[in-house]
């Protein structure tokens, strides 16, 4: 007789199944970038049916190819892609994923900043110095109407 399957719907997280968040798996892989690590998180999205929507491609095979050339610019410190994936922690409000992944962006140590064109600023690090100071930015990037900013420390 063979063995009871579970199910799982389409979409649904895998966090209280196995104990893992794709922020976990993210951050394991980040902190020591692995084959290994990649093809965990690779296979979360896989598992919770989210690897298709996470790209715009035809097929699994070129989302995955997508996926994994993020990793991997990700793993390099490419500020872009850093830019995006921080920003998407701040935009939603996501402080503990955003505390724990940002020391291992380029910008370990460093205020960052996300405007939204619509007078929201969101800031992470100390706030009151970096307002009181008008400190300039050393490294922006503009994405649609938001901008993305970080400062030294003083």
């Amino acid at each position: 007789m063979a063995a009871a399957r579970t199910v799982r719907p389409r979409g649904r997280s895998l966090d209280a199944d196995v104990g893992l968040t794709p922020v976990k798996l993210l951050h394991a892989y980040l902190k020591e970038p692995t084959e290994a690590g990649m093809e965990r998180i690779i296979a979360y999205y896989r598992l919770a049916g989210q690897l298709a929507a996470r790209f715009d491609e035809p097929s699994e095979e070129a989302a995955v190819a997508g996926f994994r050339d993020e990793l991997e610019r990700l793993a390099e410190g490419d500020r872009d892609l850093w830019s995006v994936l921080l920003g998407a922690f701040m935009r939603a409000g996501r402080r503990r994923e955003l505390r724990r992944l940002k020391p291992l962006s380029p910008w370990s140590g460093q205020t960052v900043a996300l405007f939204d064109g619509r007078g929201k600023v969101s800031v992470e690090g100390d706030a009151a110095a970096f307002l009181a100071r008008g400190q300039t930015p050393v490294w922006r990037k503009r994405h649609g109407r938001e901008v993305f900013l970080v400062f030294d420390p003083e």
